[in-house]
């Protein structure tokens, strides 16, 4: 009777031991797994970003959005929203992003008064919460083209 009691204890000893061990074992690589995730997503926001940023850049190049209308501060500045885009890796993610984005600027006084200093803010989560919020700021220097005036013969 003895010597099965201690048999029974080593055999939970043993399975204690084999179920810590495999946890160890099973934990680094789940991690990894997370993290090598969470950094595809980080890629992927930046290439959405990037598009974003041509997407806006077209529509100043196409004069739809209008150089004259901005404000000149930040503060005056109302978010824009565009239309939501999705992230999906295959079988990894599928996240639907709002993004919005803020633009201003100023001409300079004085020598410079051809050019104009765009400040382009594009937030690809809520702009209103203040965690989790990725913003990227790029800055624009655009060419002010005058107007011709029709001159009489």
């Amino acid at each position: 009777m003895k010597k099965r009691s201690f048999v029974l204890l080593e055999i939970l000893i043993a399975l204690f031991l084999i179920s810590i061990c495999t946890a160890l074992i099973i934990s680094n690589p789940l991690y990894f797994y997370k993290r090598e995730i969470k950094e595809l997503e980080e890629l992927e926001l930046k290439i959405l970003e990037y598009e974003v940023f041509c997407k806006i850049k077209k529509k100043l190049i196409k004069n739809k959005i209008s150089i004259k209308d901005l404000p000149k501060k930040k503060e005056e500045a109302k978010y824009l929203r565009l239309k939501d885009e999705r992230i999906v890796i295959d079988g990894l993610i599928d996240k639907k992003i709002p993004i919005y984005y803020l633009i201003w600027g100023r001409a300079k006084s004085g020598i410079n008064e051809k050019y104009v200093k765009l400040h382009l803010q594009i937030s690809l989560k809520e702009p209103f919460k203040k965690r989790g919020r990725k913003y990227f700021i790029y800055f624009l220097f655009i060419k002010k083209i005058p107007k011709i005036k029709k001159k009489s013969i």
